[in-house]
């Protein structure tokens, strides 16, 4: 179909097609990114033929970075890319175990990476040298970020419910730098009692999920459970380890859903006026951080948010909104049109985790996946992309009907009750596999590959030589006997479609799938 497309275009495609075109492009110029063959990657174990999925990826912030993205995996590697030419520059094992989230610092020349051993180290991405190691998590890393003024300090949230804030200038203790300040249960689901051995809750109800800086002094961090947005002031000494700690100020969970929910991601804009906070029940809510309200300015939906792995992202002109998604597909809104559809990202075979859109270029975004990662370009040539290297296009979604909401909402509580939305890599059960390509990966020329590699995933978090050397490795440690990551995508989705609960199966009726790509190209 897209070569019928492309071909019509190229024969008689002047006129009427190529004014409803620019005119599309003026109302919503997202819709022109694509993604192709040589923009996609495939993140390999040291052996060179396991597929790993990637869980971070960022953008060098530094104009001067030689169009750096940088690209951590589930076996603890970290990749920097040339998106410009999308080639590897460089690649080394950071970690022994699964690095959930990356930070860059000092103009572009140092990235921090954070894993689920419980460390953070900073690497001198020019020498490739190790230059520190940051300890005292007593579970996995999962969120960094640096504070906006002064790179050198920076903020990291851990799976054992703690905020720790760290400065290489100081607290060196041999090899090893300490926090220089610990908030200890900042999202503590008893948050009435004092955290003693006996009503203590696990980590991952404990778990700190994100965090981002407001301003140089305060943080905001948000929880796997407890619903609420926490400000707090890094000033301040957090010393008592039993003890809840107390925020300046805190936002209740804000939807409708019958029991309070976790969140996913958290991002401010350039201004540091609006915060983006992305839930897990399937809403992007948008906070005034200068109102007086607690209530959402905001809310975005039309995604769906099945795990802590799903993150979102903003333009460099704060402008527009993206996020990963549990269906296989990444979208964007208009941030000042949040009722508006968002344009979606159509091309990747699973679901859409850590997404990251260039802060110094507006034509190129990155979006992770348990396949692969992908560079999205945005272009006007179309026809100069041959149908088969076109894998990847943006289209406006349609409006859906409330008999689609309703069948959208069943197949998410499906697909929570098929995974530990606490924790979504461990405790899932053993299914077959589906290998079935839908309609919609036909249309965009979907390699095989990327239903063959999943049997070829690796049975643990990491390679299997690093099982002996794991520290508390809680997010990825499983048996060898245990089914991968990415095989579990695929059997939701089979599961699903055996309930005949699939949106695709259901709203995707023949003259839906002629208009999917069609409307792209008008």
């Amino acid at each position: 179909m897209l070569a019928a497309l492309i071909r019509s275009r190229q024969i008689g495609g002047t006129g009427n097609c190529e004014r409803q075109l620019a005119c599309q492009a003026q109302t919503n110029i997202v819709n022109r990114f694509v993604s192709t063959r040589a923009d996609e990657r495939v993140p390999l174990e040291a052996d060179g033929m396991t597929p790993v999925p990637p869980f971070s990826c960022k953008f060098c912030p530094a104009s001067n970075s030689s169009n750096l993205l940088a690209i951590a995996d589930e076996g603890g590697s970290v990749q920097l890319v040339n998106y410009n030419r999308s080639s590897i520059i460089k690649e080394w094992n950071a970690h022994t175990n699964a690095i959930f989230d990356i930070a860059w610092q000092h103009n572009g020349d140092k990235l921090l990476t954070g894993s689920g051993d419980g460390t953070v180290i900073e690497w001198d991405i020019c020498k490739n040298v190790k230059l520190a190691t940051y300890a005292g998590h007593k579970g996995s890393v999962k969120s960094i970020d640096v504070q906006p003024d002064d790179t050198r300090v920076f903020t990291t949230g851990s799976r054992d419910g703690s905020i720790k804030i760290w400065d290489p200038r100081c607290n060196k203790f041999g090899d090893i730098y300490k926090a220089v300040n610990t908030i200890q249960n900042a999202h503590s689901a008893n948050c009435n009692k004092k955290a003693t051995r006996k009503n203590s809750t696990t980590f991952t109800a404990n778990s700190v999920t994100c965090i981002t800086y407001h301003d140089s002094n305060t943080i905001i961090s948000a929880g796997a459970t407890d619903g609420k947005l926490k400000k707090w002031d890094i000033r301040r000494c957090y010393s008592s380890p039993k003890s809840i700690s107390k925020p300046i100020s805190e936002i209740l969970y804000s939807g409708d859903s019958p029991r309070i929910r976790g969140f996913t991601s958290l991002i401010i804009d350039s201004t540091r006026t609006n915060l983006f906070a992305s839930c897990t029940d399937n809403r992007i809510y948008r906070y005034n951080l200068h109102s007086t309200t607690a209530k959402p300015s905001a809310t975005y939906t039309g995604h769906s948010n099945a795990s802590f792995f799903v993150k979102t992202a903003l333009s460099p002109d704060d402008q527009y909104l993206i996020s990963g998604s549990s269906c296989s597909s990444a979208y964007i809104w208009k941030v000042n049109n949040p009722l508006q559809s968002p344009s979606t990202l159509i091309g990747h075979s699973s679901e859409v985790t850590c997404v990251d859109w260039c802060p110094h270029d507006f034509g190129f975004i990155a979006t992770c996946s348990d396949d692969n990662y992908r560079i999205w370009r945005l272009r006007n040539d179309y026809n100069a992309i041959e149908p088969y290297n076109l894998i990847g296009i943006c289209q406006t979604a349609r409006t859906t009907t409330a008999a689609e909401n309703s069948t959208l909402q069943k197949s998410t509580v499906l697909l929570k009750d098929r995974r530990n939305v606490l924790d979504p890599i461990e405790n899932r059960d053993n299914h077959p596999i589906s290998s079935v390509k839908n309609p919609l990966q036909q249309q965009l020329n979907l390699s095989p590959t990327h239903v063959i590699n999943q049997g070829k995933k690796r049975s643990s978090g990491t390679s299997t030589r690093y099982l002996e050397n794991r520290v508390n490795s809680q997010d990825t440690h499983r048996t060898s006997k245990s089914l991968p990551r990415k095989k579990l995508k695929y059997d939701v989705r089979k599961f699903s479609n055996a309930g005949d609960v699939s949106i695709q199966s259901q709203s995707m009726d023949t003259s839906t799938k002629q208009t999917t790509i069609e409307s792209y190209f008008k």
